[in-house]
């Protein structure tokens, strides 16, 4: 399946369960996040990374 695909049919969950990520796991989503191309330089101006 492609990316495009996977987005365009992805399902949300109303609510999470646990268990949730750890402290590696939401580390390496942070760093996959900060990633992302931004094309219109829309940058946060703060990520908390203790906010997790």
């Amino acid at each position: 399946m492609s990316a495009i695909d996977t987005l365009l049919n992805r399902n949300s969950h109303a609510r999470l369960v646990d268990p949730g990520p750890d402290a590696a796991e939401l580390n390496t989503i942070l760093q996959a996040a900060l990633r992302a191309p931004d094309h219109g330089r829309l940058r946060p101006w703060r990520l908390c990374g203790g906010c997790w």
